[in-house]
Order: C-alpha cells, then sequence, then structure tokens
C-alpha cells in the first residue's frame, strides 16, 4: 500500500481524491512509525530500601523506649531500629516491617540497575 500512495503522489494526484482505505492506511503507518521501544522500564528491588530516619515510642519492660530507624538502606534480614544504650532489642527487617515503611512513607524500595543499558 505504501508503493500505492507513493506512486499517487508522484503522479500529482491530489490526497483528497485517495479512497478511504488509503487515507487509514497513512494513520495508520504514522502511529506504527511514532512508537518506539526505546521506553526504559525502571526495575525495583523486592527485598531491599532506601529509609529516611524515623523514630517512635515502644513499650518495653514496663517503660516506653524510643527505637530510632537511621537512614540508609536495608535489605531483608538486616537489623534495624537502633535502640538507647543499656536497652536488649533487636528487631529485624522482614516483610512485614518493609510492607509497613514502604506504605507509611519512611522507605522506597531501591531501583536496580538495569544491566541491558
Amino acid at each position: 500500500m505504501l508503493i500505492c500512495f507513493l506512486k499517487y503522489i508522484i503522479q500529482e494526484k491530489s490526497i483528497k481524491n485517495m479512497n478511504f482505505n488509503y487515507k487509514l492506511f497513512i494513520v495508520f503507518f504514522v502511529l506504527i512509525s511514532s512508537c518506539s521501544d526505546d521506553t526504559e522500564i525502571q526495575l525495583f528491588s523486592e527485598e531491599c530500601v532506601e529509609c529516611i530516619e524515623y523514630q517512635y515510642s515502644q513499650a518495653f519492660n514496663n517503660t516506653f523506649i524510643t527505637l530510632t530507624l537511621e537512614p540508609g538502606e536495608y535489605c531483608l534480614g538486616d537489623y534495624i531500629l537502633l535502640m538507647p544504650n543499656n536497652v536488649d532489642y533487636w528487631t529485624t527487617l522482614d516483610q512485614t516491617y518493609l510492607d509497613l515503611f514502604t506504605e507509611a512513607g519512611y522507605c522506597h524500595h531501591l531501583a536496580l540497575d538495569n544491566p541491558t543499558n
């Protein structure tokens, strides 16, 4: 059809005289040619996050302690939430904490390097 269209133009015939099928083909051709596969897809880790500082109070042994999430990168299984001095309290980043912190906006998933680029 492209060849027919080019012949039509070469013969100096007006585009107004072209039938509907050729006009439709031109529109379809322009749409297809304007699409590109160069769209970069950004992949994100499902196991690692980058966090900002966050503090909250936690009941512990009949008292409240302030737990602190320091800014940085954390992955599942890492120890998070620093405790005040002389308090033996450890928290491991599990899927529940990861979901909680990302939904609250304190952490976001890390972008992965795309090896194909």
